[in-house]
């Protein structure tokens, strides 16, 4: 069984995708397999994947309905204990990640590892901007982690998929969710070149933004009173009063537990 599963979603991704998957291939560490989930795509993508020639490319190519529902599919082919993503235009940082990363994962229980990206507006861009280190729960409310910077233990993927209705921030509302859930691990490693001008970086997701903190509510509905969520009492005290103005049953008990931690915590 591979130890990690490195999935890649495509679409028409000829000029960039062969760079991603030389950085994958030049890897030290040789135990992992490559899903590349393609949308279907009419230019060479698929031809330079085939040049590789390598078992532990597999390519399955059909239509989806945006790169999270391709990413949901990649998930459901998975045979690796660790699970990154990567974007058809950014590659990993050095030769060394994949085994420095197994160092870190060998000496903890944590499902969910991040370290850092280098995010780049080009392939010329030499030096980049160095994203985004130690995040804490209140700060990832705000500021999302990088999903290519982040190892998740398959396990987490037989509780959680991709909300495709949120085109562009999909990967932030599951980090949410496993954040809520799960401890997180922080490894000062650069983990990935990541290419400024996809869609997380060029475009807004109005649904994602006006769910967010409903979502937020529920999802860390348990951790509420802790002092790190205080300077968002204003963001919760309006789910919570549309909560109570709602009146939904199924909503209730977390509609009393969010009145008290407002009234006697915040």
């Amino acid at each position: 069984m591979p130890f990690y599963s490195i999935i890649i979603p495509t679409y028409n991704s000829a000029k960039t995708i062969k760079r991603c998957l030389q950085s994958v291939i030049s890897q030290n560490w040789t135990n992992y397999e490559i899903i590349i989930q393609d949308g279907g795509s009419i230019d060479a993508t698929e031809e330079i994947v085939q040049e590789f020639n390598d078992d532990r490319i597999v390519f399955h190519s059909k239509k989806d309905l945006g790169v999270y529902d391709a990413m949901n599919k990649a998930l459901e082919r998975i045979n690796g204990e660790w699970v990154l993503f990567l974007g058809s235009d950014d590659t990993i940082y050095s030769d060394d990640v994949l085994e420095n990363v197994f160092f870190y994962i060998s000496n903890t229980k944590m499902k969910f590892i991040y370290g850092d990206v280098i995010m780049k507006e080009n392939i010329l861009d030499g030096k980049g901007i160095k994203y985004r280190g130690d995040t804490s729960d209140s700060c990832l409310l705000q500021c999302n982690i990088c999903h290519q910077a982040i190892f998740y233990h398959e396990s987490i993927f037989s509780r959680f998929k991709y909300n495709i209705e949120y085109m562009v921030y999909a990967d932030f509302d599951l980090n949410l969710k496993i954040a809520a859930e799960y401890e997180r691990l922080y490894i000062p490693i650069i983990i990935s070149n990541f290419q400024l001008g996809g869609i997380s970086s060029v475009q807004n997701d109005p649904k994602f933004e006006t769910d967010k903190w409903n979502n937020i509510v529920d999802y860390f509905s348990n951790k509420l009173k802790d002092q790190n969520f205080r300077i968002y009492k204003n963001e919760i005290k309006k789910v919570a009063f549309k909560k109570l103005e709602t009146g939904l049953i199924k909503e209730f008990f977390n509609v009393i537990k969010v009145y008290f931690v407002l009234k006697f915590k915040l």
